[in-house]
C-alpha cells in the first residue's frame, strides 16, 4: 500500500513510513516534469520486475559514486503523493519519473547527524505510462536515477540537464 512502508532497493530493508514523506531539511528536486507523455504506449510490468530495474539502474551508476551515497534510501512508488504533487505545483498532463527529497551532501555541515535518509523516489506508473518496451524502462530508470543520484551530490537542476546531454552527446 502506498504510503504505509517502503523497500530500499540499496539495502533491501523495509520499513514504515507516514504519508505524505516530506522535504528533509533541504530542496525538493524534480526530474522531467515538464516530460509531455507520449501517446497511450503503456507496458506494465509487476512491481517485482520493475524493483528489479530499478536495481539494475543503480548498479549501472558508477562504482566511485555508489561507494559516496550516504544516508540515502531508493524506493519505488506508483505515483507521487497529493502532497508532493501541490508542492511541485505538478499539472496534471504533466509527468513525474523521479524526486530527491532531503540534504544534498554538498549542503551538510559538520552539524548533520542523526536525520532521516534522504528519499530517491522512482514513480513506476509515469515510466510505464511513457516506456514503449522493457528495455525502454530501463533505459528511462537508469537515467532518472542517474539524475536523482546527481542532485544527492549536489547538482542543481540546470547543471544536471547540461551534464545528460553531453552525456548522450558521446
Amino acid at each position: 500500500m502506498q504510503g504505509n512502508y517502503t523497500t530500499d532497493l540499496i539495502s533491501g530493508t523495509t520499513t514504515a513510513t507516514v504519508p505524505p514523506y516530506g522535504v528533509i531539511n533541504g530542496e525538493l528536486h524534480l526530474i522531467r516534469a515538464k516530460q509531455k507523455r507520449r501517446k497511450k504506449s503503456m507496458h506494465q510490468i509487476s512491481r517485482e520486475k520493475f524493483e528489479e530495474i530499478v536495481k539494475k539502474g543503480i548498479e549501472a551508476i558508477p562504482e566511485r559514486f555508489l561507494e559516496k551515497l550516504a544516508n540515502v534510501a531508493v524506493v519505488v512508488e506508483d505515483e507521487p503523493t497529493p502532497g508532493q504533487k501541490k508542492k511541485l505545483k505538478l499539472r496534471k498532463d504533466y509527468s513525474l519519473l523521479g524526486l530527491y527529497e532531503g540534504v544534498p551532501r554538498a549542503g551538510r555541515g559538520a552539524g548533520y547527524a542523526g536525520v532521516l535518509p534522504d528519499k530517491i523516489t522512482i514513480f513506476k506508473k509515469a515510466i510505464e505510462t511513457i516506456a514503449r518496451d522493457e528495455e525502454d524502462i530501463y533505459e528511462i530508470v537508469k537515467n532518472t536515477v542517474w539524475h536523482e543520484i546527481a542532485h544527492h551530490f549536489g547538482m542543481g537542476e540546470e547543471r544536471v540537464r547540461r551534464a545528460e546531454a553531453r552525456k548522450r552527446g558521446k
